[in-house]
């Protein structure tokens, strides 16, 4: 295959390599998503570990832009959400907190572990969308429905009104072009150690189950060759 026709496929370790098209298109609309006036979304896909390395790559694009920071809250190591908000709303006049506009940098609050957030917690988070739009604070995570039950997911409703993002499986045709363009890669050796951890990603345990070397495994930073970094 010519090289021209696989165009749509790159390589660079501070993110950019994307497995189809269709997974390219899709973190650009994210990232234009959380740059409008409703920065508010969710990845989904029935492939989660699309979920684990693309989510990186929005993160790592996010720190690119100069206009946005980011903020993190990781429910399961006990991060307390209302001590984030809180912080945000320090140095905003009560007056201006209904507002619709504000001067304030962009923040991006990024959900680490979403399936141990609470359904407070996500009322939380929709408050920065609803009520405190003054703190210019967004929010992105992967969709916590893809490891509940959704009929126990009392804030299913709200996290409807985020934008859904969704990563297709690749199809035959797909995977054989992408396994053409990496044999004639410069570091097919290194891409294809990753791919194969994307595509075919060890088994991951149900909640509660895991050990601490299981958590290890599941980190997409470890588990793709410290790719990315938050740092």
């Amino acid at each position: 295959m010519k090289e021209k026709e696989m165009s749509w496929a790159g390589w660079k370790t501070n993110a950019g390599f994307y497995l189809t098209e269709q997974h390219k298109t899709t973190i650009s609309e994210a990232l234009t998503c959380l740059k409008s006036d409703c920065p508010f979304c969710i990845f989904q896909s029935e492939q989660d570990s699309y979920l684990d390395y693309y989510k990186e790559v929005l993160i790592t694009l996010l720190k690119n832009e100069s206009e946005v920071e980011l903020l993190y809250f990781d429910p399961k190591f006990g991060d307390d959400l209302s001590a984030i908000v809180n912080k945000e709303l320090e140095d905003i006049d009560i007056s201006l907190v209904g507002a619709a506009k504000t001067n304030r940098t962009r923040k991006i609050l990024i959900v680490d572990n979403e399936s141990f957030a609470k359904n407070l917690d996500w009322e939380l988070i929709d408050s920065l969308r609803l009520e405190l739009k003054a703190t210019n604070v967004g929010a992105f995570s992967i969709d916590p429905r893809s490891e509940h039950d959704k009929s126990d997911l009392e804030s299913s409703a709200i996290l409807d009104t985020f934008e859904c993002f969704n990563f297709k499986k690749m199809n035959k045709k797909e995977k054989k072009e992408l396994t053409e363009y990496i044999e004639t890669h410069p570091e097919k050796d290194r891409l294809s150690e990753i791919v194969d951890r994307i595509l075919h990603p060890k088994p991951k345990k149900g909640r509660g189950e895991g050990t601490d070397n299981d958590q290890n495994e599941k980190g997409v930073m470890r588990r793709l060759g410290k790719l990315f970094s938050r740092d």
